[in-house]
């Protein structure tokens, strides 16, 4: 179950399918309780402090809730991290910077829309283990990003 809060609603739909189609990328059954939020540069650059005590703005910030992530993620491996309200593993929180989502869609000469997504996405392949530590990590990070991006592009044009 994905929450979103304070995205435009024009993004909401977009950001949902990148969602459903990493899911399909894994092989994986929707399990899980994700919550992504949308904040101002300044509030992320508090965040990123206060939990990482890096003083300055991000574009996004994961807090994954799993260890040892290996796919397909199944109910019986993660019991503890099970919500007992709705029955959902929690996988963690991303959160979106929504003024680099503009900054950084004039950067790479593409629209607001589909850097939203991009950065959820890239906040929801931490979430699911990725990282980009080294350069094969971020090899094998960045080609996800890629192939999932380019599903959702050929048929809704981000």
């Amino acid at each position: 179950m994905l929450t979103l809060y304070d995205f435009p609603t024009e993004f909401t739909g977009d950001i949902e399918r990148v969602y459903k189609a990493t899911l399909r990328y894994f092989g994986q059954r929707d399990i899980f309780e994700v919550e992504a939020c949308n904040v101002s540069k300044g509030r992320i650059k508090k965040i990123n402090r206060d939990t990482r005590g890096i003083d300055k703005a991000t574009d996004v910030l994961s807090y994954p809730n799993l260890a040892n992530v290996s796919f397909p993620i199944k109910k019986s491996g993660y019991k503890s991290d099970i919500n007992p309200e709705t029955g959902l593993i929690v996988l963690g929180e991303i959160v979106v910077c929504y003024d680099k989502i503009a900054e950084q869609a004039r950067e790479f000469g593409h629209g607001e829309r589909r850097e939203c997504c991009y950065l959820f996405l890239h906040g929801l392949l931490h979430l699911f283990g990725f990282d980009h530590e080294n350069d094969a990590d971020k090899a094998k990070m960045r080609n996800a990003e890629e192939e999932i991006l380019k599903g959702i592009a050929e048929r809704r044009g981000l």
